[in-house]
């Protein structure tokens, strides 16, 4: 199977069922700068009733074939928050075959989750994703802002989670509040 954040919000929005919407008008940029890289949006899709994803690659990098991955997610199911999104995440990752290594942490409005997808002979590198989640009030929604970085399988877990660590610090201090109209 291959371990994606695709993958995983399909699996979370199987889980979260067909459930009505009501949010704000999200309106993705059509470019994100992080940490000084200018990441373009590259493909949208939607994954269930209340699911949208906006996905931006940098540099030559192609939906394909990418080194890293940037992507915002809305998810507007009717009162669910960050946490809650978090701990149906974990449950997720719970089921699959093997379990990647991951950490989660989450309150009530916000989210943080490490996963490290480890290669196979489908996908023969590691994927490596920070997540931060957030209840975004203006939106109605749970906002994801996720990272995603391929690590080659020569690479030890321990390097790669070095890697995801200090991914992990950028993704945290990016100047993100997203925002809705009405």
């Amino acid at each position: 199977m291959k371990y994606s954040v695709r993958k995983l919000t399909l699996c979370l929005a199987l889980a979260l069922g067909a459930l009505p919407v009501h949010a704000g008008d999200f309106t993705p940029q059509q470019t994100v700068d992080h940490q000084g890289q200018a990441y373009h949006l590259a493909n949208t899709w939607k994954a269930g009733q209340g699911q949208i994803h906006y996905e931006y690659t940098t540099g030559g990098d192609t939906m394909a074939q990418w080194h890293t991955l940037l992507t915002i997610s809305a998810l507007t199911v009717p009162d669910m928050k960050a946490g809650q999104w978090a701990a149906g995440f974990k449950a997720q990752l719970d089921k699959m075959k093997p379990v990647p290594s991951y950490h989660v942490a989450y309150k009530d409005d916000w989210a943080e989750i490490l996963v490290i997808y480890p290669p196979d002979d489908r996908y023969p590198t590691y994927e490596a994703n920070v997540q931060r989640a957030v209840w975004s009030p203006s939106c109605q929604a749970v906002m994801v802002y996720a990272f995603a970085e391929h690590f080659p399988a020569s690479n030890s877990e321990k390097e790669v989670l070095a890697g995801l660590r200090s991914r992990e610090k950028e993704v945290m201090a990016q100047p993100w509040a997203p925002t809705c109209q009405p």
